[in-house]
């Protein structure tokens, strides 16, 4: 697995597609970080405003939470999470999960649909398999479910099409309008102190009130009433049964979807704590080789300052009137010096100075004009 990283500012949005799985989160860094198996799998263009990533595989994308995304296919599922600015969805070819977003469009899931705590509007036009929405306080509209629906806790206005039941919970206090049609079951769920006008159509069913200890069955199919006065509105045709209950869901099936979301993100999170450890690892490894040859460079650039410090002594010794036959000095023998002249060495040092050659190059330039020296 490999990351990129790039600087981004708040204006620009953040354009995907994606040919396998996406898992994209929102954070407080001001940058796009994209992890992937394969970095030739990963085209990323900046052009102005518009970040534009193409992925031809899984991608663990991390972006700004304020930045807008716009993700125009996933061809497999797609996870979103912690994003408080806007997110356009295209196509989803698998299931699509999301939390904590700020609001939400959906063109198509071709999978189930799962979104929780969205703060804002959302909207979608097709899932192929069921959906689930909980903890919603926005606009809710949604044009086509294959499956059945379950909305849990719902606070803001509410319009649905569905080919299975629908069942819906309205949060305490609630005083929007609701619009419900399902091809088998409706269940609605009230808090006890509501206050809603009711207009309900069953199909081959009936219509059914439990509430407040009793049951009341509706046997023509059609039932208006008033509950409190009336300020919501609920509006729901069913293919079957029509059922009214005084109880707010209160089971945590719908947890199980998220709990899976979560081991996903467990494990995708994993995979890139394990590149990341790998890549300090061999980060650390490269600064050490890299300390080790800056040491051996700098022993073998002493080495060479050395040879020429001797070689510059032996020259003024020269100068002091040295023999080429050898002699003592101080009662200690000492070697007859070389014939480098000072042109020679001057040209050598410079040569060493404008890195023309190395420290060991000079080293092996002045051994050689000794033992030239030496020779005549």
């Amino acid at each position: 697995m490999a990351t990129q990283v790039y600087p981004v500012n708040q204006n620009q949005t953040l354009r995907l597609v994606v040919n396998g799985d996406l898992f994209l989160s929102g954070s407080n860094q001001s940058q796009v970080k994209l992890s992937v198996d394969e970095p030739r799998d990963l085209v990323v263009r900046l052009e102005g405003e518009l970040v534009d990533v193409l992925c031809r595989d899984d991608v663990i994308v991390t972006i700004p939470d304020t930045m807008p995304v716009v993700v125009s296919t996933v061809s497999g599922d797609c996870d979103l999470r912690d994003i408080q600015s806007s997110v356009q969805i295209g196509q989803v070819g698998g299931d699509l999960t999301g939390q904590r977003l700020g609001r939400i469009s959906i063109e198509a899931v071709g999978g189930d649909c799962e979104i929780r705590q969205v703060a804002g509007e959302a909207k979608i036009r097709h899932i192929g398999g069921d959906f689930l929405g909980v903890e919603l306080s926005g606009v809710l509209a949604v044009d086509g479910v294959g499956g059945d629906v379950d909305l849990i806790t719902h606070h803001g206005d509410v319009s649905i099409r569905a080919g299975g039941d629908v069942t819906i919970s309205l949060a305490d206090g609630f005083e929007g309008m609701v619009d419900l049609r399902a091809g088998a079951d409706v269940t609605i769920g009230l808090p006890a102190s509501c206050n809603v006008k009711l207009d309900l159509t069953a199909g081959r069913g009936e219509i059914v009130y439990r509430w407040g200890g009793e049951r009341q069955i509706i046997e023509n199919h059609q039932d208006v009433r008033t509950i409190g006065n009336g300020n919501a509105l609920i509006q729901a045709k069913a293919g079957d049964e029509v059922i009214v209950m005084d109880q707010l869901r209160t089971d945590e099936r719908w947890q199980r979807g998220f709990d899976r979301q979560e081991e996903r993100w467990q494990r995708a999170q994993q995979r890139v704590r394990a590149w990341e450890r790998a890549t300090d690892e061999t980060n650390r490894r490269i600064a050490a080789a890299s300390e080790r040859a800056a040491r051996k460079a700098e022993e073998a650039a002493r080495r060479a300052e050395q040879r020429v410090q001797e070689t510059m002594k032996r020259i003024e010794q020269r100068k002091h009137g040295w023999s080429g036959m050898g002699g003592v000095f101080n009662g200690v023998p000492v070697k007859p010096p070389s014939r480098v002249s000072d042109d020679e060495r001057r040209l050598i040092l410079q040569m060493l100075a404008e890195k023309k050659i190395t420290a060991e190059e000079a080293d092996r330039l002045l051994r050689a004009l000794e033992n030239l020296g030496d020779q005549s």
